[in-house]
């Protein structure tokens, strides 16, 4: 069976989109670039908050490492209102563009630290955000359960508002506490952390609270009065060691998403603003996967603001620390109540990264004015490092300002990668923002797997005919559809093939031969619609051969309408079971409308005529992991190697599966302070990207960050 298009099935790539993603996993700049220059957003706000639109060059004094950077470039991009929006030259001078920058925010609801108070409150937040401050043309995104609401980024401030409405909140961190109050009581999760860590002062505060609270438990079942306090000791260590394991899941499961999201992010042009909206976590053991999502956010070129969903109650997030304190002599418990613990994952987030939190308030409109203003007016300023060497090392970033009083948000570092730099020179007028706020990534289905936002789609190939379109234009009458690779070598191929029916004879003196001439060259033409009402007519026809409606599946999939497509090309595989592409397309129809296991069993049934055919292992392999049958998939990969050791795409696949069940198996251990898995998969993983990386092909750069993340999973493990 001859491969067609064998990238389509690829983890990582949108499942059921037949469209080659090898451009979508091309390196893209993670930061505008001259040549090798960097450039930083920075900015800056007078001691009342209001930006400082008057600097020079002169002003500014840029550090990396600790060391001097000369500036290049330096230009000031401004808005009022947001209404529009001029990018400002300053050196060097080039023409002012009237284009409003596109803003992409995305609202992210941290489900995991959130009571359901906090999450109205912050619900209420984003709806405000939303009706106040997203303009037409911006790009927006709702993240809940750690999932893209309708896995995309949109334009339409409807459909933002309507995931926010609808996002519901859950009962994990009111259980957490309320797990926490009970005998023997903990003050929080930074005290269960501690004490399972083995802090004597936190176990003896435990320890006589818990003899306080409960005297008769103190002195333990069956056991002398003088040793009743090392059977409390004992309970107390143990609550606090699943506690703490929990917080720890908690917390990491939160930077999950981030570092997912930021996955998605960093392969859309442009700066981004991710809104957290949460009540904060505790992440004493989880620092390096901080320092990771930092080290993200700068490659996706975002900043992260964070919303303590807590209001004016942000010192006593539990509500019992303070109450404890004022009824009891715990110096333990005044201690923590002194210190919010919680926050300090969201503050170095914001601060790392040039946002900022917006805490101790229960209406957030001034902080989310701030926010919208960041996204559209700010300074950039461009230099080419001192240390030139690309040794994918995070250099540290220090933006300062000479006038006194003012302040400057910038972030705070950035990965030096090949990634963070464009290889050709770029003129004037491309640093000049460009007029694309108006356009809206494709539809396209979530991959967890990789990250939580719809990847664009890379044009449609223009070598075989078939039309090259705009990724990001809307689906309209009036604008050109995309076209499924491959569809037009299918169809004419088709048509060479002996088919049940009329002779070719019969059908050129027909109506039928009219119609469907008319609808195919309206296809080619990039004419879908009238391309589906002509090829409709003609397939109606008995006498109509496969090849019509094979075409006429190929024009309803590119409108979107996905079960007539299938409804046909089921026809076509009925007609011709020896045409292996109607399995393939057959499976991404169904995919499309979500429906697995259909999509599976037209590929088990090509795999009974094709056994060994990589092509249909790794399909396989992909909708098994779309289902979550990652110990399926891992086997199926492996089979498609066997059939063929050199198919990079097999290795790709297993490497990419082999990272997510590593991942997923990952858990805190609190006797062996680290991260455990299942070890033999984060090697094998290892060893099929390197693998991968040795044989070449389209996702060399997806290899290299799954390598990448790996290596610091091994890093985090071994500390």
């Amino acid at each position: 069976m001859t491969a067609m298009l064998p990238q389509r099935w690829a983890i990582g790539a949108t499942i059921g989109v037949a469209a080659a993603v090898a451009a979508a996993e091309q390196p893209v700049p993670r930061f505008r670039a001259l040549a090798d220059l960097v450039e930083v957003d920075a900015v800056v706000e007078d001691a009342d908050g209001r930006f400082v639109s008057d600097l020079a060059i002169g002003d500014f004094e840029v550090l990396e490492d600790g060391k001097p950077q000369p500036l290049a470039t330096f230009y000031l991009r401004v808005a009022e209102g947001r209404r529009y929006a001029a990018f400002v030259p300053v050196v060097p001078r080039a023409s002012a563009g009237a284009a409003r920058p596109r803003a992409v925010f995305v609202l992210l609801f941290d489900d995991e630290h959130l009571t359901p108070a906090g999450f109205t409150r912050v619900q209420t937040a984003a709806e405000q955000f939303l009706n106040d401050h997203f303009e037409r043309g911006d790009l927006g995104g709702v993240v809940v359960n750690g999932a893209m609401a309708g896995n995309r980024l949109t334009s339409e401030r409807e459909e933002l508002v309507d995931a926010v409405h609808k996002a519901k909140p859950r009962t994990t961190q009111n259980a957490r506490r309320m797990e926490m109050r009970d005998w023997p009581r903990l003050l929080n999760e930074y005290e269960a952390i501690r004490i399972a860590a083995g802090d004597r002062d936190a176990v003896e505060a435990a320890v006589t609270r818990g003899c306080t609270d409960d005297p008769d438990k103190c002195r333990g079942p069956g056991l002398c009065d003088t040793c009743g306090r090392d059977y409390v000791d004992g309970v107390v260590r143990t609550k606090a060691r699943q506690v703490a394991i929990e917080a720890r899941s908690a917390a990491e499961r939160t930077l999950d998403t981030l570092t997912r999201l930021f996955a998605g992010l960093e392969r859309l042009d442009g700066h981004k603003s991710v809104i957290l909206l949460s009540e904060g976590f505790v992440a004493e053991d989880s620092w390096p996967l901080v320092r990771q999502v930092i080290a993200l956010a700068a490659r996706a070129h975002a900043r992260i603001y964070s919303l303590d969903a807590r209001g004016l109650n942000a010192r006593t997030s539990d509500g019992a620390t303070e109450a404890f304190t004022r009824s009891t002599a715990d110096q333990y418990a005044a201690l923590l109540g002194g210190v919010d613990v919680q926050s300090d994952a969201p503050n170095m987030l914001g601060v790392e990264t040039g946002g900022f939190v917006v805490r101790n308030a229960n209406t957030f409109g001034a902080g989310l004015a701030r926010i919208a203003r960041d996204a559209s007016t700010f300074y950039v300023l461009g230099y080419k490092p001192v240390n030139e060497v690309l040794d994918g090392s995070y250099r540290k970033i220090d933006v300062k300002v000479k006038r006194p009083g003012l302040r400057v948000r910038a972030r705070r570092g950035y990965i030096a990668d090949a990634r963070a730099t464009v290889a050709a020179p770029v003129n004037a007028a491309s640093r000049a923002p460009a007029d694309d706020g108006m356009r809206e990534p494709p539809r396209e289905l979530l991959k967890r797997s990789e990250s939580i936002v719809a990847l664009p789609s890379p044009p449609a190939e223009a070598a075989t005919g078939t039309l090259a379109v705009d990724a990001g234009a809307p689906a309209t009458r009036s604008s050109a559809y995309r076209l499924r690779p491959g569809g037009t070598r299918s169809v004419e191929r088709l048509m060479g093939t002996a088919t049940v029916g009329a002779s070719s004879e019969t059908l050129a003196s027909s109506d039928v031969a009219a119609r469907a001439a008319e609808g195919w060259s309206a296809y080619q033409r990039g004419d879908v619609e009238g391309a589906r009402q002509a090829l409709a007519q003609a397939a109606r026809d008995v006498a109509a051969p496969p090849w019509i409606h094979y075409a006429l599946g190929q024009a309803e999939y590119a409108l979107g309408q996905y079960e007539p497509a299938a409804h046909e090309w089921e026809s076509v595989r009925q007609a011709v079971p020896e045409f292996e592409p109607a399995y393939f397309d057959l499976a991404d129809a169904y995919l499309q409308s979500k429906d697995f296991g259909q999509a599976l069993a037209v590929l088990r049934a090509a795999q009974k005529r094709w056994p060994s055919d990589t092509e249909l292992l790794n399909a396989i392999g992909v909708i098994q992991v779309a289902r979550g049958a990652l110990d399926d998939a891992v086997a199926t990969f492996g089979k498609a190697i066997d059939a063929n050791t050199t198919d990079g795409l097999a290795m790709f696949n297993l490497a990419k599966t082999l990272e997510l069940r590593y991942f997923r198996s990952r858990r805190y251990s609190a006797l062996a302070r680290a991260y455990v898995g299942t070890d033999r998969d984060l090697k094998r993983a290892r060893e099929m990207y390197r693998q991968y990386l040795e044989i070449g092909g389209p996702f060399e750069s997806s290899a290299r960050d799954g390598l990448q993340r790996l290596e610091w999973a091994a890093a985090a493990r071994d500390r």
